[in-house]
């Protein structure tokens, strides 16, 4: 693929899982990362695995992962392209998240900031705000004990026994009111205004902003971290269910902006937004086999328990034993029948690393003999076929378990859960989710 540069403005734009160096590329000959600024930026993104960076004597070289998206470094600034596209990706999120479309481009009142993902997140979630809006904002009671000239609610009778010995004016009373200032709303207004500061476009940043004073006339600040996040996010119930679509964008743009990890605040914000496709790719197969795969028992990040040990007197110091934990189990009346784990990586075109092959051993080991473990990774623009490791005995050379690469038509499958719901193209979901997973 040709990459694209601008001298003056450091600019270099290329795909996932692609490396790029002082050889492919002139603007990063004899560059190097001076200010103490730019290296600690470098240093967090290699440390998390979003891009890595490496210093050479001819000048600085660089290999993107599967995060996509823009940084600034320094005073290169780097693009990494999803390979399904902006518009492909869009696609899939909207499935995944469960998000309304929302016009964005030259046909809308918003225009955007080329590549910038952020902005087409933003724009989804103040259309969803929009939407949640226009339904009206979760309340909850809150009680209130006041001492009132004109008694209203209920009489604080305890207090008012206090009270009238003391000889104090007024009447305690209990209050409870209803209001939209919760936890729900104000995750919500924190991710509007977050999309606010970190938008490239300044429509989207001004859409963002009005959106968010809306919510501010009846919602009072938070701080907006994954744990408070994850909280509501396990509140939700029947009633409230139709915020989901909206906190998982806050989510997206809260892991994309490099905000916070694990809870806590960075200390090095991140200067752009980048999005974890292997994360984000996970989220779409989840959904997806939950939905269409009848009959089995689809479970999320399954703990293999008591596959490893420690031997009894053999741990002083005293750690927990590891605990592998596939992506997903497919169990049938509680007997499990795949495990499978999803990596975003195109092991047609590239080789299987030996790392993603070992984790799948583990896997498939766990199980009763002849059991096979599976990766499900994109299959983008070509046909693939399902490739199969077998896992022999080295002496006798019995087989005793698989590991297959089951490759997901991504593009194709998008288009189909996007597109009109009919009987024939459920039928064809079920048959990918059953071969997906079974086999």
């Amino acid at each position: 693929m040709t990459t694209t540069t601008d001298i003056a403005l450091r600019r270099i734009v290329m795909q996932e899982w692609q490396g790029r160096g002082p050889a492919d590329d002139h603007v990063l000959r004899d560059m190097t990362l001076n200010d103490a600024e730019s290296r600690a930026t470098a240093r967090v993104l290699n440390e998390r695995g979003m891009l890595k960076f490496t210093e050479l004597r001819s000048g600085l070289a660089l290999r993107s992962t599967s995060y996509v998206g823009q940084v600034r470094v320094g005073p290169l600034e780097i693009t990494v392209r999803p390979k399904i596209g902006w518009d492909g990706l869009l696609r899939l999120a909207r499935y995944a998240y469960g998000i309304r479309a929302q016009a964005v481009g030259p046909k809308s009142d918003v225009a955007l900031e080329s590549d910038s993902l952020a902005d087409l997140l933003i724009v989804q979630l103040c259309g969803e705000a929009r939407t949640i809006a226009s339904r009206g904002r979760h309340r909850r009671y809150h009680t209130k004990r006041m001492e009132l000239a004109t008694p209203r609610g209920r009489l604080d009778t305890p207090r008012l026994a206090r009270q009238h010995a003391s000889g104090r004016p007024g009447l305690p009373c209990v209050v409870r009111s209803r209001s939209e200032d919760v936890l729900l709303n104000q995750m919500v207004l924190a991710g509007l205004r977050m999309g606010a500061r970190v938008a490239a476009s300044p429509e989207v940043r001004e859409t963002a902003a009005r959106a968010a004073a809306v919510w501010a006339d009846e919602v009072g600040a938070a701080r907006l971290d994954s744990s408070s996040l994850q909280r509501v996010v396990r509140e939700l119930d029947r009633m409230t269910e139709h915020y989901r679509p909206a906190l998982r964008l806050v989510d997206a743009l809260l892991a994309g902006s490099g905000m916070s990890l694990n809870g806590k605040l960075r200390r090095v914000p991140l200067p752009g937004f980048l999005f974890d496709m292997n994360r984000f790719f996970q989220h779409f197969l989840s959904k997806f086999l939950h939905e269409f795969l009848d009959g089995y028992t689809v479970r999320d990040e399954h703990v293999l328990q008591f596959m490893l040990s420690y031997a009894a007197g053999a741990n002083p110091r005293r750690r927990v034993a590891p605990t592998p934990r596939p992506d997903f189990a497919i169990q049938l009346v509680g007997e499990t029948k795949a495990l499978l784990d999803a990596k975003y990586r195109d092991l047609w075109e590239t080789k299987l690393p030996r790392e993603m092959l070992y984790q799948l051993t583990t896997y498939a080991l766990s199980q009763p003999e002849g059991f096979e473990s599976a990766i499900l990774y994109p299959c983008l623009s070509h046909p693939a076929d399902v490739q199969r490791v077998e896992i022999k005995n080295p002496t006798s050379g019995r087989v005793r378990a698989t590991v297959a690469l089951r490759p997901v038509p991504l593009l194709q499958l998008g288009e189909l859960l996007t597109g009109p719901s009919t009987a024939a193209s459920r039928a064809l979901c079920r048959e990918l989710a059953r071969r997906l997973a079974l086999g």
